[in-house]
């Protein structure tokens, strides 16, 4: 071998230790940078016949794209389920639970107690008002639930409109790191491998958001797909669009008043199952969705086993006016009798009616045969509501509504247009107490008025200690309803009580599961990414005993090249 040859391989041997050199110092100083990974100086080699030595070489990342494929899809869970187990947790420590004071569930049990002191004393104003305050604190409760359900739904909404544009704004960063990874290829191999990494922390945050796929091409661009086949970035970004809602109804839902995702036209919601943005649609999509059909079941079977009860009965004193708490249809079917009587505050009947509603088909028919009674006056109000008002001073209007059915449900008279209502509203969430008994607790009816067929003008109608109608209310309470299917609940016959606690107590199993998914999802992505740290990040003990290796070897290549300077030298003196 030649001293010029043997002095080539010796300098080309000091370049790749002084090119490892660098990357291991680089290793070293940003051991602790988020998202570096380890780099690695591969030498390209020569053969000859005087042996084989480095030719330059090329930087690479020890970053495994199976690994990050792994560490992506276990984000993307993680992200899902920190949603869903945030949101019904929030959910369930406003729910309440079954023995937590002023829970719906709490709240009916005083009702249930203080009916039973009513019966003993029906006539107690206080009692009166008591049952009246209970009515007013449950309405009160599921109305501030309905409105917990949907400002939950509304900020799942507002977020979702924030995730989207996080993902937009990564599907840009991607973009321009793909172009500055091709234009840059060959020409700084450190920088492709800075890039690398920029760009695997946007597909990182990316996989928190939303799940997607995504595939290398030849030139070493990412290129992502939707889960549902559309694109997100190819040669550009497609961006996401949504369409945030300022104000949210229970009856919002989508599609119709809120928005999907759409991407270049084409709504791509239904496949937007993991991540942030996965958790959030299943939130305000689904599972309160179904949080708040079981309220409005539970609210409306309220309303019409305790609307149907006090429709039965009549208050000492009498109302002089009532009026209806919903806009009649115009037309209707009814039958039989319905026994209306002008009574004094005594209870005394001072004249009364029985009424053939049989025939009656429309609410102008109604108004007509009520206004042919002695002391009424009927009217139907500018909201459609009907009104019955006493002409008679001193005199109130009590109804037994005998054997009467009005409407397609069969309810009987004042039950159907809502005369003697305790609840008003739709659902829970306008759910009210009437305004009369708010007005005057004194008008709740604990009794009803004589069905007797030989009532006679002068007798007690309603006879004071009667608790018929309070009774009626406690078994009404107590007794099994036909729940219709609401949410995740199937069609059921339970009591009142029953059904609010399965719904207190279904919530907070779910967000005890959801958070167990959570912290399963949690561990399996922390042992992926401890996994994928060994395998690519920096061991800073590694890297110095191998910086000072190749520092040794760099100073023997140096003495080398002096050593073969030298003889060069005397070389080229002896030649002379």
């Amino acid at each position: 071998m030649s001293l010029n040859i043997g002095l080539n391989m010796a300098y080309r041997g000091l370049q790749n230790a002084e090119s490892q050199i660098n990357v291991a110092s680089q290793n070293i100083t940003n051991a602790n940078k988020p998202g570096y990974t380890r780099k690695t100086f591969d030498p390209n080699y020569i053969t000859t016949n005087a042996g084989t030595a480095p030719v330059g070489g090329s930087i690479s990342s020890s970053l495994s794209k199976n690994l990050l494929k792994s560490l992506f899809e276990d984000m993307t869970i993680v992200g899902k389920n920190t949603v869903v187990s945030e949101y019904m947790d929030m959910y369930v420590q406003r729910l309440g639970n079954v023995t937590t004071d002023h829970s719906a569930s709490s709240t009916l049990n005083n009702m249930l107690s203080n009916l039973g002191l009513l019966a003993a004393t029906p006539e107690n104003p206080a009692q009166k008002s008591q049952i009246v305050s209970d009515a007013t604190v449950l309405a009160d409760i599921l109305r501030s639930t309905s409105k917990n359900i949907q400002g939950q739904r509304l900020q799942a909404d507002k977020e979702i409109a924030e995730g989207v544009a996080k993902v937009n704004a990564l599907l840009e960063r991607v973009d321009r790191l793909n172009e500055r990874i091709v234009t840059t290829n060959g020409n700084n191999d450190t920088t492709i491998a800075e890039l690398e990494d920029q760009r695997a922390i946007a597909l990182e945050e990316m996989a928190e958001l939303i799940d997607f796929s995504y595939y290398y091409t030849e030139k070493n661009e990412v290129q992502i797909y939707q889960k549902g086949g559309q694109p997100l970035l190819l040669s550009e970004p497609h961006r996401l669009e949504f369409t945030p809602v300022g104000n949210l109804n229970s009856g919002d839902s989508y599609p119709g008043a809120l928005s999907g995702i759409e991407i270049d036209g084409i709504d791509v919601t239904s496949s937007v199952r993991g991540g942030i943005l996965g958790g959030l649609f299943e939130m305000r999509d689904t599972r309160f969705v179904q949080e708040q059909e079981k309220m409005d079941e539970f609210a409306n079977q309220l309303m019409n086993i305790m609307n149907g009860v006090l429709n039965q009965g009549a208050a000492i004193p009498p109302r002089t006016e009532m009026r209806g708490d919903k806009n009649v249809t115009p037309s209707f079917t009814a039958n039989g009798s319905v026994r209306i009587a002008l009574t004094d505050n005594s209870g005394t009947v001072q004249s009364f009616t029985d009424l053939n509603i049989s025939g009656i088909t429309t609410t102008a028919g109604m108004v007509s045969a009520l206004n042919g009674i002695a002391g009424i006056n009927a009217s139907i109000s500018a909201d459609g509501e009907l009104l019955v008002n006493s002409s008679v001073p001193g005199q109130g209007i009590s109804i037994n509504e005998m054997t009467s059915t009005v409407g397609p449900d069969g309810q009987g008279f004042s039950d159907y247009f809502g005369l003697n209502n305790l609840f008003k509203g739709e659902g829970a969430e306008n759910i009210r107490v009437a305004e009369y008994l708010v007005a005057d607790p004194g008008y709740l009816a604990t009794g009803s008025l004589s069905p007797s067929a030989t009532l006679a003008v002068g007798d007690t109608g309603i006879a004071r200690g009667d608790v018929s109608i309070t009774n009626a209310m406690t078994n009404a309470i107590n007794g099994p309803s036909a729940f219709s299917a609401a949410g995740d609940f199937p069609a059921q016959s339970v009591t009142l009580s029953r059904y609010i606690d399965s719904i207190i107590s279904t919530a907070a199993l779910n967000a005890s599961v959801a958070e167990e998914e959570l912290n399963i999802s949690t561990s399996v992505f922390e042992q992926t990414y401890d996994f994928v740290k060994n395998e690519t990040g920096v061991n800073i003990d590694e890297e110095t005993a191998k910086l000072l290796e190749l520092e040794n070897y760099y100073q023997s290549s140096a003495t080398v090249i002096a050593t073969l300077r030298e003889l060069f030298q005397e070389l080229i003196i002896a030649v002379r």
